[in-house]
């Protein structure tokens, strides 16, 4: 019975262990991600904004502009955007996110979520803004 049990589990290991078939194609799960980052274009974004100087932080989904592999705009809902005239153009990691603080010493969050925002938060950043 011992013997069944450690032949059993010697197989479930070896098996678990072994080369899964990937091709390496399935390690990119994001639209527009390739071995040398993120092509140039607009993603879609969660974007989580952070001021220290009044502990307010909310995330927002937004889209982004991507050129270089660096994000170098965030697009707000409302036509207004954030750029690089107001912050330094930041690499992407692997994962399709970075972090930045703004001129005005605003902290930011990007995690790149796809090549197309189904909707974004145009009323949160309205209400948001009102406050």
């Amino acid at each position: 019975m011992k013997l069944t049990f450690f032949l059993f589990l010697f197989l479930f290991v070896f098996a678990s262990c072994g080369n899964s078939g990937s091709s390496g194609d399935d390690e990119f799960f994001i639209e527009g991600q390739t071995e040398e980052g993120f092509e140039d274009g607009t993603y879609c974004a969660d974007v989580t904004y952070h001021n220290p100087n009044t502990g307010t932080e909310h995330t927002y989904t937004l889209e982004v502009e991507v050129y270089n592999n660096e994000v170098t705009q965030i697009n707000w809902s409302n036509g207004g955007w954030l750029d690089e005239d107001h912050f330094s153009a930041e690499q992407l990691d692997s994962n399709g996110s970075c972090s930045f603080t703004s001129d005005k010493g605003y902290e930011y969050t990007i995690q790149i979520t796809g090549r197309n925002c189904d909707f974004t938060d145009e009323s949160s950043i309205e209400n948001d803004v009102q406050e």
